[in-house]
């Protein structure tokens, strides 16, 4: 195949001769047959694309773009397990309502008659809180009543049980320590004494304090690991 301007030998079926640069038409050349004519572009005019076919024109409704939404679902909470690790609030339980009465009656023993000596029509009666304008032992017994009153208001379980625990050792050596003036130093006036509703009470009241305090402190731990769980 030859070139029609510079008339140089080129390859069949070639767009542009390879010597002086010239479009060769394709018309009548089998070779090229089917193909596409390309139009060499005029280097240094300026290039005005053609965007028709992909820019919609202007003036017209643009296509929405419409995104598949999906429907929000709220989360069931209801079947997920629940957990609680928050603070354990305190609160009263029957163990705390009943170390109330105990401690009223400990705290009421010590003005009450602990113990009447009775001879001959005269009588006198012994308190643990004060005789003959003097104070006793039973002071402490009414201070370690006080402090678990306060105790049990703040809802200190564990400082229930420890002042019922000092409570009944100082019950225990009251008691033991009348009981050994009885025998020795009122030894003859034994047959004459008699223990008034104060040594009941005190003896009531002590137990109740130190088996309420128990409750309460159990009954709490219980309620705290429930809640924990």
């Amino acid at each position: 195949m030859k070139c029609p301007v510079c008339n140089a030998d080129i390859a069949d079926g070639s767009a542009f001769c390879t010597v002086c640069g010239s479009p060769i038409s394709q018309t009548g050349n089998p070779a090229a047959a089917g193909q596409q004519q390309y139009n060499q572009p005029a280097y240094g005019a300026p290039q005005q694309p053609d965007y028709g076919q992909f820019q919609q024109p202007y003036g017209q409704p643009q296509q929405p773009y419409a995104q598949p939404q999906q429907p929000y679902t709220q989360p069931n909470y209801g079947s997920m397990p629940q957990y609680n690790f928050g603070h354990y609030k305190k609160q009263f339980n029957i163990g705390n309502h009943l170390f109330w009465i105990a401690i009223f009656i400990t705290g009421l023993s010590v003005f009450l008659n602990f113990l009447t000596i009775s001879i001959l029509g005269y009588s006198e009666s012994i308190s643990l809180f004060m005789s003959d304008g003097e104070l006793h032992d039973g002071v402490f017994v009414l201070i370690l009543a006080v402090l678990a009153l306060i105790f049990n208001a703040c809802k200190l379980n564990t400082g229930n049980v420890i002042a019922s625990v000092i409570e009944l050792f100082l019950m225990i050596y009251e008691i033991g320590n009348v009981q050994s003036s009885l025998k020795n130093d009122l030894s003859d006036w034994a047959d004459y004494t008699k223990f008034g509703p104060g040594y009941y009470l005190l003896i009531i009241g002590t137990i109740l304090m130190l088996a309420t305090s128990i409750l309460g402190l159990i009954l709490h731990i219980s309620a705290k690991s429930k809640q924990n769980r």
